[in-house]
């Protein structure tokens, strides 16, 4: 349905009284999802139909820009990788006498 429709939408899913109009940044050279725009909103203020048009052409023109961009190889990823999770240890708290 999203690749169909050129937007995901998150209607009050994650939030009450929150929704989420998102579409996807593609790599050019490879068709692949790279990144994602969004807006975010309240319900009775965000519209999926009266921002899909804008948010569709926004991420078409970044796209756009990421072929555009001298010297960068299409495959390079310019976001570093997020560190592995820690461990987290919990110590008991000391019992009392």
């Amino acid at each position: 349905r999203i690749r169909d429709s050129g937007i995901a939408i998150d209607n009050e899913e994650s939030f009450l009284g929150i929704t989420c109009i998102a579409a996807p940044v593609m790599d050019p050279a490879s068709g692949s999802a790279v990144a994602a725009i969004s807006i975010v909103g309240s319900v009775s203020g965000t519209h999926p139909v009266r921002h899909k048009a804008a948010l569709v052409r926004t991420a078409e023109q970044l796209s756009t820009a990421l072929r555009a961009q001298p010297g960068v190889p299409a495959d390079t990823n310019p976001v570093p990788p997020r560190p592995a999770a820690r461990s987290v240890q919990t110590v008991p708290a000391p019992t009392r006498p």
